[in-house]
């Protein structure tokens, strides 16, 4: 009979294992059972061979329901059902280092999976792409260049089987507009413990890079600065990754001191508004609160650095985007009309005016109307031109996420292809 254990049962030490593609999975070796990580909350395995994967609180006083399914060859964790508690009740289990990683090769790629910032990575031809979407019907996922924010177009399509090559889209890299900080970071590189469980998984998953077999590997950190002392000898290719690699972890842990006089915030792939209640009359530190809390009901704080009860703020349902939008213009934490700087020159101060309505959100910037389109990892709302599907307009902007500053899609200014 396959045993059942709960938070309290699992005190470490633990380990991490290769996961998914929007999930982690870690590793307790004493009493040999997996754990896994999905939307910050904790799942068991329902059996030793099972799929489905239920909450770690099931069999706590709060007997939660919520349980998860590993779909496409283990690669996708789905919601089959819902919990009956916050992200933040889930109890706290000694994790594996923040500096863990895993690699696994694929046939012209390599997946890392990591404790830090996003889950996976893949490095393709000396280039770190995220993943973008699944296409079940053609049992394919899309991924697209860590430099797509900077305009970069490269994507990269990686069959589930995970035992095919990857291929490039038309789309050659183009990381002209990438900002590297030149200032020396050490790289702090760990050899993790060969996962030899993971070569007993039933579906035909990527195996471990092949390392030397012994007991417990030295866990010993070689530091190798970024900017290296004799640069006539140095790796391009390798430095440009390495480079990639660290803006991939630091973009997702970064957490810029909030302006105190700003209405709004976007950290670490939220969006925080100003909480003023119970700031004991002082604005010297006010607290910020997750801008869902009136549509998810969302109450984590940016100092708690808690676990939200939604995805991150691109990955919202588009509906409930709108009613945060809304609200917050009600609110008055965004302005329904105002004025919004133009980048990248910074030369043009534009009006603008959100029109909310029962369906799709407009935005008109001086006198062109834009609807709603989606929004992005880096907090941006994406508009496109209300003719775009009537005749043809492809002109979009690029909103900040308090709507103060804009830029032209893509990435330089576009005129209108219509005259009103």
């Amino acid at each position: 009979m396959y045993k059942r254990y709960n938070g309290v049962d699992l005190p470490g030490p633990m380990r991490l294992l290769a996961g998914g593609f929007n999930y982690r999975r870690i590793h307790n070796d004493a009493l040999n059972v997996d754990v896994v990580v999905h939307v910050a909350h904790k799942y068991l395995a329902d059996g030793p061979e099972s799929k489905t994967y239920h909450c770690i609180l099931r069999d706590d006083a709060q007997a939660c329901p919520g349980k998860i399914v590993l779909t496409n060859n283990l690669l996708c964790a789905e919601i089959i059902a819902p919990h009956t508690h916050l992200a933040r009740a889930v109890p706290r289990i000694v994790e594996p280092e923040r500096s863990a990683q895993v690699i696994v090769e694929g046939p012209n790629y390599e997946l890392m999976y990591a404790m830090t910032g996003r889950n996976c990575i893949l490095l393709h031809e000396g280039h770190v792409f995220r993943v973008y979407k699944l296409l079940e019907p053609l049992q394919t996922s899309r991924w697209r260049c860590l430099h797509a924010d900077a305009g970069c177009k490269a994507f990269l399509t990686v069959p589930l089987t995970l035992t095919k090559p990857a291929t490039m889209d038309d789309h050659p890299h183009d990381h002209s507009r990438v900002k590297h900080d030149t200032t020396p970071h050490p790289v702090v590189i760990k050899e993790e413990p060969v996962d030899e469980s993971f070569a007993a998984m039933e579906s035909p998953r990527l195996r471990p890079r092949n390392a030397p077999r012994r007991g417990t590997m030295a866990m010993e950190d070689v530091k190798v600065p970024l900017s290296l002392s004799n640069p006539s000898t140095s790796d391009d290719k390798s430095l440009a990754i390495l480079h990639d690699i660290r803006a991939a972890v630091s973009q997702s842990l970064a957490v810029i001191k909030p302006d105190p006089d700003e209405m709004t915030t976007f950290q670490n792939g939220q969006l925080y508004v100003r909480q003023f209640e119970d700031l004991n009359g002082t604005l010297d530190t006010p607290e910020w609160i997750c801008a869902f809390r009136w549509t998810l009901n969302c109450n984590t704080r940016l100092s708690d650095l808690a676990v939200h009860v939604h995805e991150r703020f691109a990955a919202v349902r588009t509906n409930d985007r709108f009613n945060m939008l809304k609200s917050l213009i009600t609110r008055g934490f965004i302005a329904q009309r105002g004025v919004m700087t133009r980048l990248p020159d910074r030369q043009k101060v534009s009006e603008y005016e959100l029109l909310p309505s029962n369906g799709n959100l407009s935005l008109i910037i001086d006198d062109n109307r834009f609807y709603f389109y989606k929004a992005k990892n880096n907090g941006d709302w994406l508009w496109r031109c209300v003719r775009y599907r009537w005749q043809g307009c492809k002109t979009g902007v690029a909103v900040s996420h308090c709507f103060g500053k804009f830029y032209y899609q893509p990435y330089g200014t576009m005129e209108h292809v219509h005259n009103s």
